[in-house]
């Protein structure tokens, strides 16, 4: 008897693909034009690039779950599978310490936009950034419309991965509270 497999939500895999994106932009804007490899010396880049400051400061919600943005749905529903959840012992103690860890992220990724964003500039070469120009603004904001799209609107997600997860659990015996 094997034991069952787990659930891939569609959704969650989405924004793990979202949040690598965000990722390589930042470091592509942040680390290219500074000609560096760290970010210790960033701080106070909003006042030298608001624009990115503030799609950056989307990404970073996104990633911190703020509610009508794709992180939401993909916490909130990752939460309530383990709370519900009939193959793990004290599924709620599961829940609560998964939680605390989402609560942990979000503590890590403000602290990280104020430390690079906020405050006084650290080095000469933050000088030299410059904002976001028309084309950079037109790949980023396609990925903003798709953040805003699921936290608002997951149902099309949801009804696209219903049969499969509905079959996945019936082949594995997993019983659905």
């Amino acid at each position: 008897n094997l034991p069952p497999l787990p659930v891939i939500d569609p959704v969650p895999e989405l924004e793990t693909v979202i949040a690598e994106q965000t990722r390589r932009f930042a470091r592509w804007a942040f680390l290219w034009p500074s000609e560096r490899d760290e970010l210790a010396g960033f701080g106070g880049i909003w006042g030298r690039m608001p624009l990115y400051g503030t799609l950056a400061l989307l990404f970073v919600l996104s990633s911190a779950g703020l509610p009508a943005l794709n992180g939401f749905v993909g916490e909130f529903v990752i939460l309530q599978g383990a709370f519900q959840s009939t193959v793990i012992q004290y599924p709620q103690w599961w829940t609560a310490f998964a939680a605390c860890g989402m609560i942990l992220s979000a503590v890590y990724l403000l602290t990280f936009y104020q430390k690079i964003f906020l405050g006084e500039s650290r080095s000469a070469a933050n000088d030299k950034l410059v904002d976001l120009n028309w084309r950079e603004v037109a790949a980023v904001v396609p990925l903003l419309g798709v953040i805003f799209y699921i936290g608002l609107y997951s149902l099309p997600f949801f009804n696209a991965m219903s049969a499969s997860v509905v079959n996945l659990l019936s082949a594995t015996g997993v019983v659905m509270r």
